[in-house]
């Protein structure tokens, strides 16, 4: 596979074959060193699982054909410049759990047009988004109160210059899913009725929203009651969500 890995195989300590174009990443590796995939020119993909914990500094520096990233859910740490000039690179979610994105981290990603930032970050440091010129939309876990408290440093313009959508934990959606938690629930529906009805308290929608927008499931424009126990149906399995929005 072209992937070196410590005694345990716990750790990615490098990478032999840079030319290797998809790294799969077993279960048992906790941390991707520093730089171990550094300057792989034609990794395209790169799936992360749950198990991982670390990403070392530039990790994944100067993988210029990587179009396609998936965190898991375990990382908790993203090293300085991880991926900086990943200039193929098109949409990032940043997993729940990351309180600080680092220096240079997504800088130079050139093709980066969305980003989704979880509630948990509270610090964005130096040119952690810099010159991503092509950055146009930002969908930001918690609420606009919440965003404002991040320090953002120096450097992150264009975090500044792009729209940016509040409660929506990842960068696309399922119809119906208001919370953006990547499935539909009870909890979902709950938020759909309370929008249907205007009533508004911390974890509903606001409107305009992108999480307002999934509530939408039966395509009129406007969110309803009936639109609620739509998502609820959906929830137990009693109608096809794969339907919702093309009414």
């Amino acid at each position: 596979s072209g992937i070196v890995y410590d005694s345990e195989k716990s750790t990615i300590q490098t990478v032999y074959d840079l030319s290797i174009s998809n790294a799969t990443i077993p279960e048992s590796v906790t941390v991707i060193a520093d730089c171990a995939f550094a300057k792989c020119q034609n990794l395209t993909e790169v799936s992360i699982p749950d198990s991982v914990l670390n990403i070392g500094d530039y990790a994944f520096y100067a993988c210029n054909r990587l179009t396609t990233l998936n965190f898991g859910n375990g990382v908790t740490h993203i090293g300085y410049g991880a991926f900086r000039d990943c200039t193929k690179l098109l949409s990032v979610t940043i997993p729940e759990g990351i309180t600080n994105i680092d220096l240079w981290t997504f800088s130079m990603c050139s093709a980066l047009t969305e980003v989704a930032i979880p509630a948990s970050v509270t610090e964005i440091k130096n040119n952690a988004f810099y010159n991503d010129s092509n950055l146009t939309t930002v969908y930001f876990g918690g609420a606009e109160e919440q965003w404002k408290k991040i320090k953002m440093e120096d450097g992150n313009i264009a975090l500044l210059r792009a729209d940016i959508i509040f409660n929506q934990q990842s960068a696309t959606y399922i119809p119906g899913d208001a919370d953006g938690d990547g499935k539909l629930t009870s909890a979902d529906a709950r938020i759909a009725l309370r929008a249907a009805v205007g009533l508004k308290e911390a974890g509903d929608v606001e409107k305009d929203s992108a999480g307002y927008l999934a509530c939408d499931v039966d395509g009129d424009g406007k969110v309803t009651s009936a639109d609620a126990r739509l998502i609820l149906r959906a929830s137990v399995g009693l109608e096809d969500a794969s339907k919702f929005g093309k009414r």
